[in-house]
């Protein structure tokens, strides 16, 4: 079953916007393989929610998709290349799974696209933000929501948003503070079975946290002076090429 043609949408997706679809169009987007490798799931939640400040399991994909768009247009093969060029061997999740985002994003009003006939390559999908998914992009730079993806926010905001990134680090700092606290009263209450020692766990991860974005806003200046890695800088510049035409 394929609920809202979603499968069929993302598989267009990814056979418009793949430069390289002649040697990848045999891939799958519904493959299981299309994420970075990720602990068993289960159908009860865990007594307390991880809190590690790299965690995939919890990345907000289709935020930092929006994201990347803030800009202006651009297309999905620029967006992969950038986080790409951002997380080096941290990002492991594949083509086929972002543009499966991308068409449900499109399908929930937070992007429209335009396809881009091309001559002597692929066509392309142009993509653009909705009122609504600027909405998005914008309140999840501004830290809203758990900041499990911390790692990812600030990536995303150096290259589309470099004023805002020492801010950014400040509220994600600030929710992790919070977190601790909040750990450190479950801690007082709790005496049975391994919780003290899960919690002791968790706390050690938020203080950890907490040190490494201290570290972060001690080096903003110059961390968000670097610049765009090469390949994000040509696939931005194809992007603006089709914009013109």
């Amino acid at each position: 079953m394929d609920p809202g043609g979603e499968l069929a949408a993302g598989r267009d997706f990814f056979m418009t916007n793949n430069p390289h679809r002649g040697r990848q169009n045999r891939s799958r987007p519904n493959d299981s393989k299309a994420t970075v490798v990720r602990p068993p799931t289960t159908s009860r939640a865990p007594a307390v929610p991880q809190t590690g400040i790299v965690s995939w399991e919890t990345m907000a994909l289709q935020e930092a998709l929006a994201a990347l768009l803030l800009p202006g247009a651009s297309h999905g093969y620029q967006l992969v290349t950038t986080l790409r060029a951002e997380l080096g061997p941290l990002w492991g999740t594949r083509a086929s799974r972002v543009y499966l985002t991308l068409a449900r994003m499109e399908q929930d009003g937070l992007l429209t696209s335009t396809r881009v006939r091309q001559e002597s390559r692929p066509d392309r999908r142009l993509l653009r933000l909705t009122a609504r998914g600027r909405s998005t992009a914008e309140r999840w730079l501004a830290g809203e929501g758990s900041g499990d993806d911390a790692v990812v926010r600030l990536a995303v905001a150096r290259v589309v948003l470099p004023s805002a990134f020492d801010r950014l680090a400040s509220a994600l700092a600030g929710s992790r503070t919070d977190r601790l606290q909040r750990l450190r009263e479950l801690r007082q209450e709790a005496r049975d079975g391994f919780q003290l020692e899960a919690l002791d766990a968790e706390i050690a991860r938020a203080q950890a946290d907490l040190r490494w974005l201290a570290t972060v806003r001690d080096r903003s200046d110059d961390i968000v002076a670097r610049p765009v890695a090469q390949r994000a800088r040509k696939a931005r510049r194809i992007a603006a090429s089709d914009t013109v035409g």
